[in-house]
């Protein structure tokens, strides 16, 4: 009987998983329509590091990615993962952004899981389904950055600690202490964050020990410490990388919380969303609107109910953006993702109390609420995946308008057998006024800089084919194709 059950919960995780695959690739390439300079910098490294290990700077494997700018500091997960699917995919838009799906599929599952351990595979399968109509979760989920990365994080932390409570095992205080430490390097915009959720998982460790705290918090102090030793060292060798937008500034009282209690604005989060439109419908919270009433029951749960756990979930909850009031972010809804897991719990705490209270009115009503939730997210959903391409059309690069004439190249080369080479003008090696966009765009046919030549100076060898952007020159062939303001040439 445990083996048929074991092999029901392994089917049950194959068939979530493939769904979960399906429902996030949907469009994945064409909503947005076009990609930020951001994700064509993700890119162009990426397709760098998967082909020779290097970044675009040179620098072998390095912790730290530079972009072009020469200031932005890319952290190491999720260019790596976009890394690892260019070389098992190939250079495309879908397969940088198929590496943030592959995340958001492990924290669905991992929410699943959680809940699931809290109350039961019903109230789990409930958690998933509220984690995928997350507006926020599709939409980073849509965007290759490292935002998404922080869930995962949060949620083995919360799993460890909660299988602390069960088995009062340490081996789970190191898991919770290594899922924190290693978050640190995940994104920028967490590193606020986890000094609140070590505080707060440091007197839970303490309120559960008694008096025989000192071990356990002992275990999950040396483990974490590592972690915060180590950033002097990043510091020095990626000057900025950890520290440089993380500047603990205050100027009163006042401007500190309004930073913090911005966090909590309930029509930011249930109604306009992230301010960066790139990241925002503008009309569809981070959190659905319909969601809300549940979500207010399951936070008051959280507190009346009188477990431990729960009043962690819910303290943790309000104070993790604390220190935002120094640092000095409001109404970016990518930064505050760590609040999707919790939101997840408090939604089947409210669901739980509905449907198992005694008065009908309230069990009826939650089923029209449930009705409303449906086509709140129908709503969003039909909004970002097909009209939001159109509407934010002039946001993003398009790739079609870059790539035209490096696909061209790459097909005339191969097609005619010839060596591609690119005109000085065209190279910049200089990379004067060279974009990211640019650069990723040719990255997805030539990973390496095909060879250079000074159309003026050099002579066009017998097996080469030159792009140049010079029209008419001398004792070579223009080819008929429709790539201009560039021309491509090969020897008569």
């Amino acid at each position: 009987m445990t083996f048929l059950k074991i092999k029901q919960s392994f089917l049950l995780v194959i068939i979530l998983t493939i769904l979960l695959f399906i429902f996030y690739s949907f469009r994945l390439a064409e909503t947005p329509d076009g990609i930020t300079a951001d994700e064509a910098s993700y890119g162009y490294n990426g397709i760098s590091l998967a082909d020779n290990l290097h970044d675009q700077n040179g620098r072998f494997l390095p912790i730290f990615i530079l972009g072009t700018d020469g200031v932005t500091w890319y952290p190491p997960y999720m260019q790596y993962l976009a890394a690892l699917f260019f070389k098992l995919l190939g250079p495309s838009v879908f397969a940088m952004r198929f590496a943030t799906v592959f995340v958001t599929v492990l924290s669905a599952l991992l929410m699943f899981y959680f809940a699931r351990l809290l109350l039961n595979k019903k109230y789990g399968l409930i958690a998933l389904l509220s984690f995928m109509i997350t507006p926020e979760v599709l939409i980073e989920t849509h965007t290759p950055f490292e935002h998404m990365i922080v869930i995962p994080f949060v949620l083995i932390w919360l799993i460890s600690l909660y299988k602390y409570k069960l088995h009062l095992e340490r081996k789970y205080l190191i898991f919770a202490a290594l899922s924190l430490g290693i978050s640190i390097y995940s994104y920028g915009g967490v590193r606020p964050l986890v000094p609140i959720w070590v505080l707060a998982s440091s007197f839970y460790i303490i309120y559960l020990t008694g008096k025989q705290f000192l071990a356990p918090l002992l275990t999950f102090a040396v483990t974490i410490l590592p972690f915060f030793a180590i950033i002097p060292i990043l510091e020095h060798y990626y000057s900025g990388a950890v520290l440089n937008r993380v500047s603990f500034k205050v100027s009163s009282i006042y401007s500190f919380f309004y930073y913090y209690l911005a966090s909590f604005d309930i029509s930011f989060l249930f109604v306009t969303g992230d301010k960066l439109l790139v990241q925002s419908t503008g009309r569809h919270g981070m959190f659905l609107l319909s969601t809300l009433p549940i979500f207010l029951v399951g936070i008051y749960q959280a507190f009346r109910k009188g477990s431990a756990f729960l009043t962690l979930l819910g303290v943790t909850f309000f104070i993790s953006p604390l220190l935002y009031g120094f640092v000095g972010s409001a109404f970016f809804a990518h930064r505050l993702l760590y609040m999707v897991p919790f939101y997840c719990v408090f939604f089947i705490l409210g669901i739980k109390k509905l449907l198992e209270n005694r008065y009908k009115f309230l069990r009826y009503g939650s089923f029209i609420l449930i009705f409303l939730i449906m086509i709140n997210f129908l709503d969003f959903w039909r909004y970002y995946i097909f009209n939001f391409p159109k509407d934010t059309y002039h946001l993003f690069h398009h790739l079609e308008d870059r790539n035209k004439p490096y696909q061209e190249l790459y097909h005339q080369a191969k097609n005619r057998g010839l060596e591609p080479f690119l005109s000085t003008r065209v190279a910049r090696l200089d990379k004067v006024n060279i974009s990211d966009p640019e650069l990723f765009s040719r990255a997805l046919y030539f990973p390496k800089l095909p060879n250079v030549l000074d159309e003026q100076k050099d002579l066009l060898p017998e097996n080469g084919i030159l792009l140049s952007d010079q029209d008419n020159l001398p004792n070579v062939k223009k080819l008929a194709v429709d790539i201009l303001p560039f021309h491509l040439y090969i020897r008569p």
